[in-house]
């Protein structure tokens, strides 16, 4: 009788995380093609009078939040499709030979017009200069441009970004730590789980599905790694991502590695369409 009252219990749980997961996803897919809807309405409604009906209308910029907010659309429903590949087994990694270092200097350069439209300062510390290890690009770059993207969301004006790679022996270690609002002690457990943010504050000033540090840890740890979280709440926070020093043989990484960055920018452009 325990036994089944425990089960019933599990069973509810559940039920509740399902329902929770269809409200965040309605609420998310709501706000952008609201968004869109309302753009295109008015362009129809421009296009259909032939002549301006707001004296400040300008085409750009509804046709510029058209694309922000369908940038927006494609990042969650990727980060939805790979939530469920991850559950059902049909997440894989492709890892070849890469400087770590290099890669994190090249994501940092690459969000250098997001930062500074926010004034927010960027520093690189590296520790080490090079250090080859074997990851999968695409996933560790998309890992560390969430952790970026969120830093600088929830990082105020002429506030400041601190980056910094180091490695010993056995592992290698990135650092994102900002100086924004920071989180409770008792919030920072459950900010890996899916749909959660730390405060409610984060929700009523930035939009944000809550799967995104959830993807961040199923990646970190698919390979063999970890991901540590430091905060006080309205001093900061700092993520750690660890990864394993492992090397594929016979590998040349370097044709890869260019042959992704040439494909970066528009993969850029939806990772932080939220800023």
């Amino acid at each position: 009788m325990k036994e089944f009252m425990v089960n019933i219990k599990d069973d509810c749980e559940i039920d509740k995380v399902k329902m929770d997961f269809f409200a965040n996803i309605s609420h998310e897919f709501k706000t952008p093609l609201n968004i869109l809807l309302g753009s295109m309405q008015l362009l129809e409604l421009y296009s259909n009078n032939g002549t301006i009906i707001d004296p400040q209308l300008k085409l750009e910029k509804y046709l510029k939040s058209m694309k922000n907010n369908t940038l927006k659309l494609v990042r969650l429903v990727n980060n939805i499709i790979d939530l469920s590949k991850i559950d059902s087994n049909y997440f894989y990694l492709e890892k070849h030979n890469y400087n770590i270092v290099e890669m994190v200097e090249s994501v940092l350069k690459s969000i250098t017009t997001y930062s500074e439209m926010k004034k927010i300062s960027i520093v690189l510390d590296k520790k080490i200069h090079r250090k080859i290890i074997a990851f999968d690009i695409g996933k560790i770059e998309r890992a560390l441009l969430n952790l970026l993207s969120n830093a600088l969301k929830f990082t105020d004006e002429s506030g400041c970004i601190q980056v910094s790679v180091d490695a010993d022996e056995k592992w290698v270690y990135i650092s994102v730590k900002d100086d924004g609002i920071g989180m409770h002690e008792e919030k920072m457990h459950i900010i890996f789980n899916r749909f959660s943010q730390a405060e409610k504050s984060f929700i009523r000033n930035n939009e944000g599905s809550g799967i995104g540090l959830s993807l961040v840890k199923s990646i970190v740890k698919m390979h063999g790694g970890n991901i540590k979280v430091y905060s006080e709440y309205g001093k900061g926070s700092e993520f750690i991502i660890e990864l394993p020093i492992n090397i594929v043989e016979n590998d040349e990484g370097n044709q890869y590695y260019s042959q992704y960055e040439d494909s970066r920018v528009e993969r850029l452009r939806a990772e932080l369409s939220d800023l």
